[in-house]
């Protein structure tokens, strides 16, 4: 069996991925729109004082912040004055219980009904091409014999390399390593985005990583060639019928297609998402169904996660002086 030569192709796929986060860097996650005024026409709670996001310079006013004002502003109260929780208030919470709060609006977001709705259809879609003759005869009628075996081995080995991305004991610490490099050197924009992307790719593996383990144990499915049945569901019979590979290897390409709003690079980085399933397929190391499944449940958990980030930010209220007077400063970002 001819060796594969991995280290060219590899790693140009890290360059083109670093490439795009470094992209993403310049990009602006949202335009931003700041209103202020005096405080006296707001009701304010005296336990709301004061939030600013962390990736964010306090203002130099809050150093000066009169505790005067601040006694007057204890005063106000009105229940239907929120601020919107961040990870950011590491000041008052901690960093790590930000986190977790941001982890839990990330399940929130991906156990909402669109969500259960999207992977009902894909999971239905999945069942009618495991348990028929669809998944034998795109996995190798249509792809094994019409595109693996008409090329030449420069394109398989192509098709081969983005399962290196799918390599979760490698992949995950990544994240995490990316997020806290972020997280220490959040002053430095590049390195600021790299937190923010790792991060994301951390918590999209947080919220779907589970469901992969648990529908991979209730479909049951094989390997092509692994057992007799195939691609057809068996629960608890095996554990393959979802593509951890895909799930995992979609993640940092779907993390970045999110974190930019050029339309030319998020759609590349899409179809790039794509790749590591492709690989799967490619390699004869699963069926088609369940290399879409696992790409799909990427897909979901990461869009799961820019909502939560979109709701985030999507307010911040913050309390300052101006002039000398206390004021109210509302911040949307839309």
């Amino acid at each position: 069996m001819k060796e594969r030569r991995s280290n060219p192709v590899c790693i140009s796929y890290l360059v083109l991925l670093i490439w795009c986060v470094s992209a993403c860097a310049n990009q602006s996650l949202g335009r931003d729109i700041e209103y202020s005024d005096q405080v006296n026409t707001f009701a304010w709670s005296p336990q709301r004082l004061p939030v600013f996001p962390a990736n964010r310079p306090e203002p130099k006013s809050m150093a000066q912040f009169d505790t005067k004002y601040s006694s007057e502003l204890a005063r106000w109260h009105d229940a239907s004055l929120e601020t919107l929780p961040d990870n950011a208030d590491v000041r008052h919470q901690g960093c790590l219980v930000g986190w977790f709060e941001r982890v839990r609006l990330d399940h929130r977001q991906f156990y909402s009904m669109r969500n259960g709705r999207d992977v009902a259809l894909v999971m239905g879609i999945g069942a009618v091409m495991a348990n028929t003759n669809i998944d034998r005869f795109v996995t190798f009628d249509l792809y094994q014999e019409n595109v693996r075996n008409v090329h030449t081995d420069e394109w398989l080995e192509v098709f081969h390399e983005p399962k290196f991305f799918g390599e979760g004991l490698v992949l995950v610490p990544t994240y995490a390593s990316a997020a806290l490099l972020g997280h220490w050197l959040q002053e430095y924009p590049l390195f600021d985005t790299v937190g923010d992307w790792g991060s994301r790719c951390f918590r999209t593996f947080l919220v779907g990583g589970p469901p992969v383990i648990v529908l991979q144990q209730l479909t049951g499915g094989s390997r092509p060639g692994e057992q007799t049945y195939g691609s057809d569901w068996r629960p608890f019979q095996d554990d393959n019928g979802v593509s951890g590979h895909a799930f995992v290897g979609a993640i940092p390409f779907l993390s970045a297609a999110y974190m930019t709003e050029q339309p030319l690079l998020r759609n590349t980085l899409f179809v790039a998402s794509a790749l590591p399933a492709l690989s799967r397929v490619n390699d004869e190391a699963h069926f088609a169904s369940q290399a879409i499944l696992g790409w799909s449940l990427a897909f979901v958990a990461a869009r799961a996660v820019q909502g939560s980030e979109l709701q985030w930010k999507h307010a911040q209220l913050a309390a300052t002086t101006l002039d000398g007077l206390p004021q109210i400063a509302l911040q949307v970002s839309y």
